[in-house]
C-alpha cells in the first residue's frame, strides 16, 4: 500500500507541476492578447488578478505536497483526503481562489 501512496504522490507532483505550467501560459497568453489589442486593460488585468492567485495557490501547495510523507498513510483514500484538506486549509488562511480546487481535482 505504502507503494502505492508514492507512486501516488510522484504522478500527483508532476500533474501540478504541469497545471503551474499550464498557468504561466495562460499569464503570457493574457498578457499577449493586451499587448496586441485583443483584450482591454480591464479584462487583463482581471485575468492577471485571478491567474496570479491561481499560481501563488498552485506553488505553495506544490512546496506543501513535497513535504508529506506518502509512507504515513494506511491507504490511497486517506492520503488523498488529507491532500484535499490541505489545499482546503491553503484556499482559507491564504485567501486564495476556490477555482483552484477544480483545477487540481
Amino acid at each position: 500500500m505504502k507503494q502505492i501512496n508514492k507512486i501516488f504522490h510522484e504522478i500527483f507532483l508532476i500533474e501540478l507541476k504541469d497545471l503551474d505550467d499550464d498557468i504561466k501560459a495562460l499569464i503570457e497568453q493574457s498578457k499577449y492578447k493586451y499587448t496586441h489589442d485583443e483584450i482591454s486593460s480591464y479584462v487583463c488585468m482581471e485575468n492577471l488578478a485571478v491567474l496570479q492567485n491561481e499560481l501563488f495557490g498552485v506553488e505553495g501547495y506544490i512546496e506543501e505536497i513535497k513535504k508529506i510523507d506518502p509512507g504515513s498513510y494506511d491507504s490511497i483514500d486517506n492520503m488523498i483526503n488529507a491532500l484535499r484538506e490541505i489545499l482546503i486549509n491553503r484556499i482559507e488562511e491564504k485567501g486564495i481562489v476556490h477555482s483552484i480546487i477544480l483545477l487540481v481535482e
